[in-house]
């Protein structure tokens, strides 16, 4: 848990213009899909849009303020190796869009 005190809500970064749209048809689409939710917390992390190489724009989320504040373990790879070992069967997942 982080102390109150700590609680950050940082500015969001200058975006152009022309990314406005794309922007709001992506929040709307993650809202409908249900990957976020409103939310009226002091948390706040500012967006990122990044141009791909066919014009389309990805969006991300920079964490990196609140990463700074908030740690938590990463696991040992050793151990799920170790796991993975004992598994009869083995599947994979592909998450959509990284979320």
């Amino acid at each position: 848990m982080v102390p109150p005190g700590m609680v950050d809500g940082q500015q969001p970064y200058r975006v152009p213009e022309a990314h406005h749209q794309a922007i709001a048809e992506e929040v709307e689409r993650m809202l409908r899909g249900g990957v976020i939710e409103e939310s009226a917390s002091p948390w706040s992390s500012p967006i990122v849009v990044v141009p791909k190489p066919y014009g389309s724009l990805h969006f991300c989320n920079d964490f990196w303020r609140l990463n700074q504040i908030y740690s938590y373990p990463l696991p040992w790879v050793d151990n799920f190796m170790e796991q993975l070992g004992k598994s009869k069967f083995v599947s994979t997942l592909d998450l959509t869009k990284g979320y």
